[in-house]
């Protein structure tokens, strides 16, 4: 099939060599290790009985969505608690709420249990990359950019504004030099950051070299500290949940104010679940090009399709441009980690 949009990565950096800004999904974490997609984190929650199970009740409504996609059970959810509630169903809003705790907590369970392992990782090549650029944004809740750069040679270059004792502090986002260093924002959170109930977010400290454990993370009344990770079943959910949260309303807001250009790596831009994600990028000014890989998952598929409907969800003024994903070195098939061990079950 055709494909005259889809280009390949170093032909639009021969035009434009300069690329400050990156934004990575689940597809740079799927690349490196298979266990995190959905269809993968589906089967392993139900083989290991991740706590909380997906009871019976649960995987019928995945069966009927026929989905392995956990975003969309929760859109889903959430859309029904809105039907509800607005029919004046009271009675069945507690099921509703319960089965809508019971998947996200169970998503972010699954990640933790099936992480890749440590050793594994080349995190020399990705450390390499990606201090490329000035500041990457991710969604993806895995270790894997977090222990890449920072046990690399290039670990005096990264900053993530978690400085004093491991604890964000907003007054303190300034001390940031662009030129000589590379932010890293976790916009949905990640595995090794946690929030005490009283709003303040750090960094465990120990997960340098390995995961939290559950004792990281405790629920006893005024002192729990809780897991910071979002994974609300739609953007306009997910936007709500980081505007209320002191850091992850920082890395939002650096997204919305990014200048000239932008690489989006792995990332669908999915028009219901990212719909945040294109709003700062659409309502940024400053932007000029945005370049965005396409994953063939077919070399016969004609991806032309999909390249358009990208494109119409983003702001006109801007030049756009797609590239082969495979063609990146952060999307390069040789930093795929082959399975060797089962990894240990983990919970938060």
């Amino acid at each position: 099939m055709s494909n005259k949009l889809i280009k390949k990565w170093e032909d639009i950096k021969e035009l434009f060599p300069k690329w400050d800004n990156v934004l990575i999904g689940n597809g740079f974490s799927t690349n490196i290790w298979d266990d995190y997609a959905y269809k993968s984190l589906r089967h392993e929650s139900t083989k290991r009985k991740i706590a909380p199970v997906l009871t019976d009740e649960i995987l019928q409504i995945f069966e009927a969505f026929s989905t392995d996609n956990y975003e969309e059970i929760l859109k889903a959810v959430t859309v029904t608690l809105i039907v509800q509630k607005s029919l004046g169903h009271i009675d069945q809003l507690g099921n509703l709420n319960k089965i809508y705790e019971s998947v996200r907590k169970n998503l972010f369970n699954t990640v933790y249990a099936v992480h890749v392992p440590f050793d594994h990782l080349d995190k020399e090549a990705i450390a390499k990359e990606l201090t490329c650029f000035r500041k990457v944004f991710t969604t993806c809740y895995d270790l894997i950019p977090y222990w890449s750069v920072w046990n690399s040679s290039y670990k005096d270059r990264m900053i993530d504004f978690l400085w004093d004792n491991n604890h964000f502090d907003i007054t303190r986002t300034e001390n940031f030099h662009p030129s000589t260093t590379t932010a890293f924002y976790y916009l949905h959170g990640a595995l090794h950051l946690r929030k005490k109930l009283a709003g303040r977010v750090n960094k465990v400290r120990r997960s340098l070299v390995e995961l939290p454990d559950a004792d990281d993370f405790k629920y006893c009344e005024n002192e729990t500290i809780f897991p910071l990770f979002i994974s609300e079943g739609s953007g306009k959910a997910k936007k709500e949940i980081i505007e209320r949260d002191n850091y992850l309303g920082f890395c939002y807001k650096e997204l919305s104010i990014i200048k000239d250009n932008l690489l989006i790596i792995g990332h669908s831009l999915d028009e219901i679940y990212d719909e945040h994600l294109l709003e700062a990028i659409c309502k940024n000014s400053h932007l000029k090009r945005i370049a965005i890989s396409i994953y063939f998952k077919n070399e016969n598929d004609d991806n032309d399709i999909l390249a358009e409907k990208i494109k119409i969800r983003l702001p006109r003024k801007v030049d756009i441009y797609f590239f082969d994903a495979k063609t990146h070195p952060l999307l390069d098939p040789k930093l795929k980690v082959k399975k060797q061990t089962e990894t240990v079950k983990v919970q938060a």
